[in-house]
């Protein structure tokens, strides 16, 4: 029972670290080229802003997925105390709403540079 206790952390994140390869084993030729990525000097200010939206975006995400796990990991392991249920359950529920917001916000601004830009 102690060897699958220190074998199965380290199995579990090869596991997770060995999906994405699997996802980008796509066949034929990919063509990243192809995105509408804003490059310096390019003067398209609609391809700049939806790139900034993106990354920040993206930074907000992750950040909402991190305290996502982060307050289920403090719920799941409360172990009956009531003040870090409670903490956990806090740290879960403004974590979901923050991502709701982020993607609401991300819907609006998408749709107001598809609009008038």
């Amino acid at each position: 029972m102690r060897k699958i206790k220190k074998i199965l952390p380290v199995a579990l994140t090869a596991l997770v670290l060995a999906v994405p390869l699997v996802a980008l084993a796509q066949f034929g030729e990919v063509n990243l080229a192809a995105q509408n990525i804003a490059m310096a000097g390019e003067t398209d200010i609609a391809l700049v802003i939806v790139n900034i939206i993106r990354w920040i975006m993206g930074i907000v995400g992750l950040i909402c997925v991190i305290m996502i796990i982060y307050g289920g990991v403090t719920y799941a392991t409360a172990a009956g105390v009531e003040e870090r249920i409670e903490t956990g359950k806090k740290i879960l529920l403004w974590a979901i709403v923050g991502l709701v917001i982020a993607i609401l916000a991300f819907t609006l601004a998408r749709t107001i540079v598809d609009l008038f830009i």
